[in-house]
């Protein structure tokens, strides 16, 4: 199918999106999606076409949230048609990532990409170290380390689940293994939100025995926790997904395929994020950075504040995730000010800020 639904979280409706039948995307299944703050559209990759032969795609689109129309976005190279693809959006630098998925010959795919909006342009990014190949795998963005987080999938179509957790690092592009506690079943074809506010990740679902369970991973302390069984919640191991609303009070879960039952559900379930058997919000823990004037064309006065006394560290990094100057490394009182004088060419940067076990990242435009 390709008929596009929106829910109202304000009178709790459904109501379909008429378009122009003469464009929009293909009917598809298992695309790779999510929503680009900075232009207010929705991006879709790739996929798999529904039809007696199916065939994996290697198309991109736009769904303008504004003009609720659909743009096709012309594109010189792309990655190699696959479906089953994670994708996630970094809103500081306004790009999107993908990792993994399966090619045309069902082959589980270990290639990490970022596609970005204001050329329309797909980059390859090799890494030395890197997750297995996989595809059906949960992939969100964690504004608070400045990264994504990868967690399960399948190695191989209809076999090998997998239950290990990454985090790609946003400012370095670089992959690293988190070894974490109480870990999950293995799963697949699952739902993950990343619940920043309170520092951590909830999945739902997915193929597999147990799956009808919720979990959580507590990302201050890598330890996974189950909030609930199947008995309270949907119910169902299912092939789902799941969003959260803006203000992070819920996260929604609607429809999927049965896993039991091998057929296509039609609920809409609610998650309270704020739920008393679940952790409370994280206490601020005085973590700031900014810089200025943005966009600069000479100096620029750089003020951060840290949680108190403790080793931190200030980098600066190109667009390609190279550390291009080090600002700092010591153990320092908090706030801290100062102006600094940039020798790098014109370009966009981006400022790193670790301390306290959380990071801060800030684009910086040098012209």
């Amino acid at each position: 199918m390709n008929d596009l639904w929106y829910f109202s979280l304000r009178d709790s409706a459904w109501r379909e999106v008429i378009t122009d039948t003469l464009t929009k995307p293909v009917p598809r299944m298992s695309q790779s999606a999510c929503y680009v703050k900075g232009l207010n559209k929705i991006f879709v990759f790739g996929g798999k076409t529904v039809s007696s032969q199916p065939a994996d795609l290697n198309d991109t689109w736009y769904f303008d949230v504004s003009t609720m129309t659909w743009e096709s976005v012309a594109i010189d190279t792309a990655p190699a048609p696959r479906s089953w693809t994670g994708c996630a959006y970094d809103p500081v630098a306004d790009r999107i990532f993908i990792f993994g998925g399966y090619d045309s010959s069902g082959n589980a795919l270990d290639e990490t990409w970022v596609f970005n909006p204001d050329s329309s342009k797909w980059r390859f990014v090799a890494a030395d170290t890197k997750p297995h190949s996989r595809g059906g795998a949960g992939y969100v963005y964690d504004p608070n380390g400045y990264r994504m987080i990868m967690y399960g999938g399948m190695y191989a179509l209809d076999s090998g689940k997998m239950s290990d957790t990454w985090a790609f690092n946003l400012a370095t592009f670089a992959w690293d293994s988190l070894e974490t506690e109480n870990i999950p079943p293995n799963k697949d074809f699952f739902g993950l939100v990343c619940d920043f506010p309170r520092n951590r990740v909830i999945t739902y679902g997915g193929e597999g025995t147990g799956n009808g369970e919720t979990w959580m991973l507590d990302l201050s302390d890598l330890a996974w926790s189950r909030i609930c069984d199947a008995n309270g919640g949907p119910g169902y191991d299912r092939i789902t997904c799941m969003a959260v609303d803006t203000g992070y009070h819920y996260a929604y879960l609607f429809s999927g395929k049965g896993d039991i039952h091998d057929i296509p559900l039609q609920d809409l379930w609610a998650l309270d994020l704020s739920s008393p058997d679940v952790p409370e919000e994280i206490a601020d823990k005085g973590l700031s950075l900014s810089v200025s004037p943005n966009p600069a064309k000479g100096n620029v006065r750089i003020r951060f504040t840290l949680p108190g006394e403790g080793p931190y560290s200030l980098r600066l990094y190109d667009a390609a995730g190279r550390m291009v100057a080090d600002l700092g490394q010591a153990q320092g009182p908090a706030p801290t000010s100062f102006v600094w004088e940039p020798d790098l060419g014109p370009g966009v940067y981006f400022l790193r800020l670790e301390a306290g076990g959380r990071a801060l990242t800030e684009k910086l435009v040098i012209q």
